[in-house]
């Protein structure tokens, strides 16, 4: 929820030219989250129930003040075949909007790094091998498609 606010608030500003949104905060919390109730030290287990949350990035057209735009989302998958990875990606673009998507999967993790691809609208896919190189593929793509 407080996510949702600061970007309500800072994509009012119709400067801001592009998001890239690194990750979802959380993907579920806690539904039911009474204070008052206290519950029992010494029981065995404890039950939570889970709400899903809204995923941010798929409304960040809508809170922007900028039509134009861009945004940039990240997929993660574990241990995703090509045609997996495809439809993950395939469907956060359709579901968000989202310019590019920048995938990676847990199981092509390498000491602790991931190779990175993104994946445009526009069907350009470019590997990264990691962070520094991902970081300066998405400045040269912002900077491309940026205005004038």
């Amino acid at each position: 929820a407080d996510l949702d606010a600061a970007l309500r608030s800072e994509l009012a500003d119709p400067d801001y030219q592009a998001v890239i949104h690194a990750a979802a905060v959380s993907d579920y919390s806690v539904a039911d989250a009474d204070a008052t109730r206290k519950q029992p030290s010494d029981a065995a287990e404890w039950t939570l129930q889970l709400r899903r949350n809204p995923k941010l990035v798929d409304g960040l057209r809508d809170m922007a003040a900028n039509p134009a735009l861009r945004v940039v989302a990240f997929k993660l998958t574990a241990q995703a075949d090509a045609a997996q990875m495809e439809q993950a990606v395939q469907r956060l673009q359709a579901r968000s909007g989202a310019d590019w998507v920048v995938h990676n999967d847990l199981a092509r993790m390498v000491d602790g790094r991931h190779p990175f691809t993104v994946f445009g609208r526009d069907g350009r896919q470019l590997t990264c091998e990691g962070p520094p190189q991902l970081a300066a593929v998405l400045v040269d793509i912002l900077i491309e498609t940026g205005p004038g």
